[in-house]
C-alpha cells in the first residue's frame, strides 16, 4: 500500500489526498514499510506455528517473506525509490496470490495424502 503510495505521489497529491509520503516524507514512508515488513514476515508463518497448516504453507510462507524482506530492505536503501517501490507493490501481489495459493495447495495435499 504505502509502496503504491510512494510511486504515486505526485498522483496522489495532485487529487488533494494526504498520503503517508506527501504528509510525512519518503524517508518515514519507506521506515514504515520496512517496519510492517518485519512484521508480517513472523505473521506469515503463525498459521504454521499454531499448527492449521503444514509444512508446505510453511516452505512458501518462509521463502515468500524472506524475499518480501529483501526487497522491502532494498527500497528502504534505496537512493530513487521509484523503481523499487514499483517492483515491492508488485511484488506484494505475488506474495498474496502465492501465499493462499500455497494454503490451498497445502490443505489439498494433506486431504490427499490422508485418504492414504
Amino acid at each position: 500500500f504505502w509502496a503504491l503510495a510512494l510511486f504515486s505521489q505526485n498522483d496522489y497529491a495532485a487529487a488533494g489526498f494526504p498520503m503517508l509520503p506527501n504528509t510525512h516524507g519518503v524517508v518515514v514512508t519507506k521506515r514504515h514499510i520496512l517496519t510492517y515488513t518485519a512484521l508480517l514476515f513472523p505473521i506469515g508463518l503463525l498459521p504454521y506455528v499454531l499448527g492449521t497448516v503444514g509444512e508446505i504453507y510453511a516452505l512458501a510462507a518462509l521463502v515468500l517473506g524472506v524475499v518480501f524482506l529483501q526487497r522491502a530492505w532494498r527500497l528502504f536503501r534505496a537512493v530513487d525509490t521509484t523503481q523499487s517501490a514499483r517492483g515491492l507493490f508488485s511484488f506484494s501481489i505475488v506474495y498474496l496470490f502465492a501465499l493462499f495459493g500455497a494454503l490451498l495447495l497445502d490443505k489439498y495435499a494433506f486431504l490427499a495424502w490422508g485418504m492414504f
